[in-house]
């Protein structure tokens, strides 16, 4: 991955910044072990087959924000509550930056959106893993033994 030289300079001497630096190296690091670059241009490469149809294009649109979605729950998986408000502050920090490149790097996209899916993400229980396992069971049994 490669850190333009410009953010560089931003956050030399900065404890914050390399803090948000991390954040956004992680959110990124994220993208790249699911391959997300790949599902991009494959969903614009359908998108553009098929570019005559507007719902297509709407579905591009959300595709594209429900992958950011995505990447920053699989991002926050392990954090503390705390880690979760430093990566808000991140989100709002990189959006408010007046150059392009940041906007576009990690604060672009609905950043409310973000930020309510970081602050509103809860794990799984175990409870609730059991009682959504039980009700799948209880449904493929169903659907399977069709006589």
């Amino acid at each position: 991955m490669i850190v333009p030289e410009s953010m560089q300079e931003d956050i030399n001497g900065d404890i914050k910044g390399e803090k948000q630096v991390r954040y956004l190296l992680a959110h990124e690091k994220t993208h790249i072990r699911h391959k997300d670059n790949l599902w991009r241009m494959l969903a614009i490469l359908i998108c553009c087959m098929h570019w005559f149809n507007p719902l297509a294009w709407i579905t591009l649109r959300y595709f594209f924000a429900d992958m950011e979605l995505a990447c920053d729950e699989r991002t926050v998986r392990n954090f503390y509550e705390k880690e979760r408000l430093d990566y808000v502050e991140t989100l709002l920090a990189f959006t408010r930056r007046k150059t392009t490149m940041y906007a576009v790097a990690f604060g672009g996209g609905n950043v409310k959106a973000r930020i309510k899916s970081v602050l509103a993400y809860r794990r799984f229980s175990i409870v609730a893993l059991s009682v959504f396992i039980v009700i799948f069971a209880i449904m493929a049994i169903v659907v399977l033994s069709n006589k």
